[in-house]
C-alpha cells in the first residue's frame, strides 16, 4: 500500500481519535502520522506515531513552528480538527498550496458564513431552506421552553432549553448580543456525515440519529437515509459552494427538516459509525487529493447503531 506523512491537529479533541482510528482502517493507504496539540495529556497523541507540543493557533509564533514542523517531517497532508483552528487553515491555504501540501478544506468565506450561526441563518432564509424560527428578540416570545445557543460556539457550549422569561434573563442578562433565541422543536436530530470532493460533488452522505448525546457528542447513534433529506443537502452544499468534510445538523420528523447548523469540519461524535458503515472520509479526502474519486455518492450500511465507550491508552 501507498504510505503518506500526514499530519493532524488539535490531538486532544475526540475528532482527533477518531480521524486516527479511521485511517489506521485505510485499505488503500498506510500512514505516518504526526500529531500536534498545546497540552502534553491529550490522548491523541500518544496514538499517533511522533507528535509535537505547539502554540495556539492564534499564536504569531504558530505558523512558523508549524511550517518547522511540515518540512521536517515531509508532511503531505494536514487534517485541520477543532472548530477554532478551521478559520485560520482556510485563510492561509494559499501557505500550504505553495509548501505542497495538501489540505481539503473551505474557502474563508464559506467558512465564515457556517462557524457564526447569524450568518448561516441569514443563508438558510435567503435560499429558502428550512430552520427553527429565530426571534428577533425576547418580546416575540409567546410561548415556553425557547431554545438559545451561542452564535459562535461548538460540542452544545452555550445551548439551553429556557423553560421561562425568569430562566431567559438570566442567561441574557449583560451577554444578549452573543446568543441566538430560537423556537423549541421537540423532533429527532439527525447529524449527516458529508464530503464534497475537489469537483465540488457530494460523495460522502451518511445520516444518523442522536439517540444518545453526552457533552454534545453522540454516544449512541443509528445510521438511516432519507431521500429527501440527501436531496437538500445536496442543494445547500452546492448552493454555500462546500468543498470538503462537514457534519450537518438538522431537525427531522416524518420527512419533515428544519437545518440547525453547519459545523465545516470533521465529526466529533458520529465518525466512527460513518467509517464502520462504509465511508471512511478521512481516506477518502487522501483519495481524493493523491487521486481522484468517483462523482457519486457512495454506498453505505443504513442501519447500523454504534455504542460508545471510554477505552485507555498507556504509555
Amino acid at each position: 500500500m501507498i504510505k503518506k506523512n500526514i499530519l493532524i491537529t488539535s490531538a486532544g479533541v475526540a475528532t482527533a481519535v477518531n480521524v486516527i482510528s479511521s485511517l489506521r482502517k485505510s485499505t488503500k493507504f498506510t500512514f505516518n502520522i504526526i500529531a500536534i496539540d498545546m497540552n502534553k495529556n491529550s490522548v491523541g497523541l500518544y496514538l499517533a506515531d511522533k507528535f509535537y507540543i505547539v502554540k495556539n493557533s492564534k499564536d504569531n509564533e504558530f505558523l512558523p513552528g508549524l511550517i518547522k514542523i511540515l518540512k521536517d517531517e515531509n508532511i503531505e497532508f494536514i487534517f485541520p480538527l477543532h472548530s477554532s483552528e478551521i478559520a485560520f487553515f482556510s485563510s492561509n491555504i494559499a501557505i500550504f498550496e505553495k509548501l505542497h501540501i495538501g489540505i481539503i478544506i473551505p474557502s474563508e468565506k464559506v467558512v465564515k458564513t457556517c462557524i457564526n450561526k447569524n450568518l448561516f441563518e441569514k443563508f438558510l432564509e435567503k435560499n429558502n431552506f428550512p430552520y427553527p424560527k429565530t426571534y428577533k428578540n425576547e418580546n416575540e416570545i409567546n410561548t415556553y421552553p425557547i431554545f438559545i445557543k451561542l452564535k459562535q460556539g461548538s460540542s452544545s457550549i452555550g445551548a439551553f432549553k429556557i423553560n421561562s422569561k425568569e430562566e431567559l434573563n438570566f442567561y441574557l442578562k449583560n451577554n444578549k448580543h452573543n446568543y441566538l433565541i430560537q423556537e423549541y422543536i421537540n423532533w429527532d436530530e439527525i447529524t449527516i456525515d458529508c464530503y464534497v470532493n475537489k469537483n465540488n460533488i457530494l460523495v460522502g452522505f451518511v445520516p444518523r440519529y442522536r439517540i444518545k448525546v453526552k457533552d454534545g457528542k453522540s454516544v449512541v447513534a443509528k445510521t438511516m437515509f432519507s431521500e429527501k433529506l440527501q436531496s437538500i443537502i445536496t442543494i445547500l452544499l452546492k448552493k454555500l459552494k462546500y468543498k470538503g468534510a462537514c457534519n450537518i445538523q438538522v431537525f427531522y420528523n416524518n420527512d419533515e427538516i428544519k437545518i440547525i447548523e453547519l459545523n465545516p469540519r470533521l465529526s466529533a461524535g458520529g465518525l466512527p459509525l460513518t467509517t464502520q458503515a462504509g465511508v471512511n472520509i478521512p481516506e477518502l479526502m487522501i483519495e481524493d487529493y493523491f487521486g481522484k474519486v468517483e462523482n457519486k455518492i457512495l454506498s453505505y450500511n443504513q442501519n447500523l447503531t454504534m455504542y460508545r465507550y471510554l477505552s485507555e491508552v498507556f504509555v
